[in-house]
């Protein structure tokens, strides 16, 4: 399986023929390709902040769509009227079997079951948010690191201001935080 910003398709590396085609319809915030072939992908919100949808396509076409309610991505139009939109950057990590997927937004992370379609949610705001305040959206970055833990780390970006008084993005490094995914346990190992 291979995609870009418009297309994925599937092929038989073999005789490089090409097995099924797609154009994605909407841009998408992450997306994860397991050692199986399967595709994650995080679709935008389109330019709204609202609950996130994760899409897993499999080899032969099949594509299964679960809704993360409690999961927040996308855009939003700031309270007052600025050009610094508030939102939320998620990420995207599955298992290498494609039966589990991992997506974060902020502070939360969604736990995916596709063999039962059941997610849970779990909360780690004192270990997936920098301490300055003035939040803007977060970003952030999933990796599988092995069967029961996953990492997580990136930015919060926040409103500031530069020399001559203009806005500007401020982005905060989050550090990188283990998450045992048995225990849902997390360890800070860096702040910066």
């Amino acid at each position: 399986v291979v995609f870009d910003e418009v297309h994925i398709l599937s092929f038989d590396p073999s005789s490089l023929h090409v097995i099924w085609r797609r154009q994605l319809t909407a841009a998408y915030e992450d997306d994860s390709v397991n050692s199986s072939g399967i595709v994650f992908l995080l679709p935008a919100a389109g330019g709204t902040l609202g609950p996130s949808t994760l899409v897993q396509l499999r080899p032969n076409g099949d594509e299964t769509t679960i809704r993360l309610e409690d999961l927040k991505s996308g855009e939003g139009q700031a309270p007052n009227g600025s050009s610094l939109t508030p939102g939320s950057n998620a990420g995207v990590t599955t298992s290498p079997r494609g039966d589990m997927a991992y997506a974060v937004s902020g502070h939360r992370v969604a736990a995916i079951d596709f063999r039962t379609r059941r997610v849970s949610y779990h909360d780690f705001g004192r270990y997936l948010q920098s301490a300055e305040l003035g939040l803007i959206g977060p970003e952030r970055t999933l990796v599988w690191v092995d069967s029961r833990l996953i990492a997580v780390t990136g930015t919060d970006d926040r409103q500031g201001t530069n020399a001559t008084g203009g806005q500007q993005l401020v982005q905060a490094p989050v550090g990188l935080t283990l998450i045992n995914t048995l225990t849902w346990k997390a360890r800070h190992v860096r702040s910066e």
